[in-house]
């Protein structure tokens, strides 16, 4: 059985990855954290560093992923702390009140290769984050995040793609909850660092000392210092790239996880960067409900992709008929008079929709659908930006205040968060 499991990994192009393998003669293999499309992420312990890292190991069928997402890591490392990106917080300190010195992006540390008899594996080092927001929500039983919360994660996540967009010059192309990754606290974070060195310590007879983020040597006779700080502010990282693109040039080929695909994509029309902004808002919405904003299902008579424009035409309204109609794929979904050919649609407002399927009071309602409206512009060129959404009033009303001091507790990220679930890419 684990001799097939071997031949289906190499056939596929992952590396075989055991707890106990030392990488680069440097990083010691504890556990397995996720798995995606193109790749196996692992907890590591950095015997150069004394510290803990996220080995992203790509496969090898996959190279130019892994090198397109290297690129965009490493432009974005160049561009923070450029002229550029000082402005761009200047900027931001005019919109939010204060400065958010912070990294916004899950931070790849290093890279190297990966020779096996199968062929070269690119392997790259990240800082160990949090669960992903689809987990969190998980927690919550998907009943949706308080609005305050929901506030300071959308103006994190707009800080974010307003750097990604115009200082780095790059399109995420995947914004999705479990691509949007919480910081956890340092003891959250040292408690799981134990857990998983005592697993493998467990399994196998390891001679190597682990030391966790406090500096005290990990045994079983030992007891695991610090409590969880549970009164932190809720903060993001964005995470897996593997999808980026850049912003230089209109692109027409597929993107987007479905539910968070913006029109244009699906008529097949050029987009740019406003894709990201079309997604976010889906996000948003996911992060406050606990539920799609969009979710297209298949039945006998029309396809997803009509259910999911039938949607959107019952939510925001129909669509720009001159704009809509050069797309590549207008005329599969639509007829000469520009209505759906299979679906047929009964219209409601995004309030009404707010108030009769989860709860909203009507004032909630209507501030929180003025803040998502423009960023559902079905026209890319009259979407609004990451920039114009930051000076939105919403994010204003009602948030807690946090000065430049306190805006990052003293144990808050420095290569160390808890990923449970590293960029899925």
């Amino acid at each position: 059985m684990e001799s097939l499991k071997c031949q289906v990994l190499e056939k596929e192009g992952f590396h075989q990855v055991e707890p106990g393998d030392i990488f680069n003669n440097r990083y010691i293999v504890i556990k397995k954290l996720g798995k995606g499309h193109f790749s196996t992420v692992w907890l590591a312990y950095d015997t150069n560093q004394f510290t803990y890292s996220a080995l992203k190991v790509m496969r090898s069928t996959r190279r130019d992923v892994a090198e397109d997402e290297i690129e965009i890591h490493q432009a974005i490392s160049r561009a923070t702390g450029s002229e550029e990106w000082q402005k761009r917080q200047e900027l931001h300190k005019t919109y939010i009140g204060h400065f958010e010195d912070r990294k916004y992006f899950a931070d790849m540390l290093d890279w190297f290769e990966l020779q096996c008899v199968h062929g070269v594996h690119l392997v790259m080092v990240f800082e160990v984050l949090g669960m992903n927001i689809f987990q969190y929500l998980k927690t919550k039983r998907f009943e949706g995040l308080p609005m305050d919360q929901v506030k300071e994660i959308s103006k994190q996540l707009l800080l974010g793609l307003d750097f990604l967009h115009e200082v780095v010059g790059a399109i995420h192309t995947d914004l999705k909850p479990e691509n949007i990754l919480l910081e956890p606290d340092y003891a959250t974070l040292n408690e799981f660092i134990w857990e998983s060195v005592l697993e493998l310590k467990a399994q196998q007879s390891y001679e190597s000392i682990f030391y966790d983020l406090y500096g005290n040597k990990i045994s079983k006779r030992s007891r695991i210092p610090g409590q969880p700080d549970n009164t932190q502010r809720l903060k993001v990282r964005i995470g897996d790239l593997g999808n980026g693109i850049w912003r230089k040039e209109l692109y027409e080929h597929q993107i987007q996880s479905r539910q968070f695909r913006s029109p244009e994509v699906i008529l097949g029309i050029p987009y740019d960067e406003s894709a990201d902004i079309w997604s976010l808002a889906c996000c948003i919405f996911r992060i406050a409900t606990g539920d799609f904003l969009f979710y297209p299902r298949e039945t006998e008579t029309f396809s997803k992709e009509d259910d999911h424009l039938g949607l959107m035409i019952e939510t925001l309204g129909k669509f720009p008929y001159l704009w809509a109609k050069t797309g590549k794929r207008y005329k599969h979904y639509f007829n000469s008079k520009g209505k759906l050919n299979r679906r047929p649609t009964h219209p409601h407002s995004l309030v009404k929709l707010l108030q009769s399927e989860h709860g909203f009071d009507q004032q909630t309602a209507e501030e929180f659908s003025e803040f998502l409206l423009p960023m559902l512009s079905y026209k890319p060129e009259e979407r609004a930006s990451a920039e114009t959404c930051l000076q939105h009033s919403f994010l204003s009303r009602d948030l807690p205040s946090y000065s430049e001091e306190s805006s990052e507790s003293e144990d808050s990220w420095d290569g160390f968060e808890l990923r449970i679930e590293l960029v899925k890419g």
